[in-house]
């Protein structure tokens, strides 16, 4: 049950104790090591159900794995239901309250964007996505329709006219005039 290769990105992984599956759970990074610490003193054995996941597709397939199990076999039976999304909806808002909290954040983001590193992985997945939608059977075409019924429309045209306008030239794009 050992994998080889380190997960990428979110994933779902089981804990197994004495070969029996103890606990499914969600992660990203050495997660799934951080919980067999916990359990040194027992046969621990690990298995990444799936990885490469954006973190509401582990959710579902955390939530479809524990679902799988029998009543009582899993020490782990909080599915994230409404409950807990309640709580953490909750927990958000009191953060989000306190003094400073806003500026805190921005200048976190901020520090975080001048990072060459990062700015780079943001924009490889993001083009990566963008590369994914593009090839789907059926997008560009429907994008296009979207886009040709947007402009027959004289006031969808006027005001987009109005906005490039307002703008000026933008990243070597010829300004209309």
């Amino acid at each position: 049950m050992r994998w080889i290769r380190f997960p990428k990105n979110h994933y779902v992984y089981e804990l197994a104790i004495d070969r029996v599956v103890r606990y499914v759970g969600k992660g990203r990074n050495s997660r799934v090591f951080s919980n067999e610490l916990r359990l040194k003193n027992r046969c621990t054995e690990y298995r990444i159900v799936k990885d490469d996941l954006n973190m509401r597709e582990a959710l579902q397939l955390e939530r479809r794995r524990i679902a799988m199990y029998p009543e009582g076999q899993l020490w782990n039976r909080v599915t994230h239901g409404a409950h807990w999304l309640r709580q953490v909806k909750r927990a958000v808002k009191v953060r989000w309250a306190k003094p400073g909290a806003r500026e805190r954040h921005g200048l976190a983001i901020k520090r975080k964007w001048e990072d060459p590193n990062y700015k780079a992985r943001v924009r490889r997945t993001m083009q990566k996505a963008a590369d994914e939608r593009w090839s789907e059977l059926g997008y560009r075409e429907k994008i296009s329709d979207a886009t040709k019924k947007s402009w027959r429309s004289k006031e969808y045209r006027q005001k987009w006219l109005a906005t490039r306008k307002a703008r000026g030239p933008t990243r070597g794009r010829v300004a209309i005039v």
